[in-house]
């Protein structure tokens, strides 16, 4: 048993700095019974700086262990810019592989400073990204984590971003209709397997449906997603049409397209034409809703990524 408290400073790519003080014991040292953890900790003041500039800054985690459970809460801190919230629980059974589960949240994260830390510099985007997701992870390798979340993304810039630009260009829109743009998905995931679950995209120029079920393999890039996409323009006369009579006449001006091939450049985007299939009134709704609002997505359309937080 015992305390401590000090700093830590640490580079591994990344200056890696902050505060901690730990106050508990272990019990099971030496094979005397399970290896067990009893006590408190706090970790305040983190920061991470990639170079010139800062990844995190100000974190502040507080952790409370009692025998095989660690609770970590109290999460919070600046994350490129926006504000992060979250709380985990790892669980080490006797025997059996450590077992994890936690949310976490970030409000009005900065694009342009997420691009620049993946190294995206063939982008021009801006705006603000708040994002919830939940998790659990029966195994500690990255194949056993599986969650749900979902994304939100308002008055942004997203130009040169691959994938839109690839769509766009598929309904004879110009990149710049990218200007100015509105976005919100909501997926789930195992290990690195995203599939999408809901999700619209609007601009004054277009707007884009993403069909459930379309995949995203992070490690890779790989993308097997189905968008149903309109130009505004083409459908604004249709504005005072009843929702469900204006399905006919929208089948004949959205477009179905399949979306595969990677993320990683225009290049490497596929883009084929289909035959319109499933339409429901809900697609029609949003399109709808985007003409009257001129390509803006309103708080009726979605709740905000942080109520994603279950507890």
């Amino acid at each position: 048993q015992g305390t401590a408290s000090g700093r830590a400073a640490v580079l591994v790519g990344y200056d890696i700095g902050g505060d901690f003080e730990l106050d508990g014991r272990l019990d099971g040292l030496g094979g005397a019974g399970p290896l067990e953890v009893h006590g408190t900790g706090r970790l305040s003041g983190w920061n991470v700086h990639g170079g010139d500039a800062a990844v995190a800054e100000s974190f502040t985690v507080n952790v409370r262990a009692f025998g095989r459970s660690i609770d970590i809460g109290g999460v919070h801190g600046r994350l490129l810019e926006g504000q992060a919230f979250g709380a985990f629980r790892v669980d080490l059974p006797a025997g059996e592989p450590t077992r994890t589960q936690g949310w976490m949240t970030v409000d009005d994260l900065s694009l342009e400073r997420l691009a620049a830390a993946l190294g995206r510099t063939d982008v021009d985007v801006a705006g603000r990204l708040d994002v919830g997701y939940r998790f659990t992870a029966d195994a500690p390798a990255a194949s056993a984590l599986r969650g749900g979340g979902g994304l939100s993304v308002r008055d942004s810039r997203m130009l040169g971003v691959p994938v839109l630009t690839a769509v766009l260009g598929a309904v004879r829109a110009r990149s710049e209709a990218a200007s100015d743009t509105d976005v919100e998905l909501a997926f789930t995931n195992v290990g690195d397997r995203v599939t999408l679950t809901g999700g619209r995209l609007a601009t004054p120029i277009v707007a884009i449906s993403p069909l459930p079920g379309g995949t995203v393999r992070l490690a890779t890039g790989e993308l097997d997603v189905h968008v149903v996409a309109a130009l505004l323009a083409d459908i604004s006369q249709y504005l005072d049409f009843p929702v469900l009579d204006l399905i006919v006449p929208f089948t004949q001006q959205a477009t179905q397209l399949h979306i595969t091939g990677t993320w990683e450049s225009r290049e490497s985007v596929t883009i084929a034409k289909e035959p319109l299939r499933d339409l429901g009134e809900a697609t029609v709704r949003f399109f709808k809703g985007a003409v009257e609002t001129g390509g803006e997505l309103t708080e009726s359309f979605t709740e905000p990524a942080r109520a994603i937080a279950p507890w």
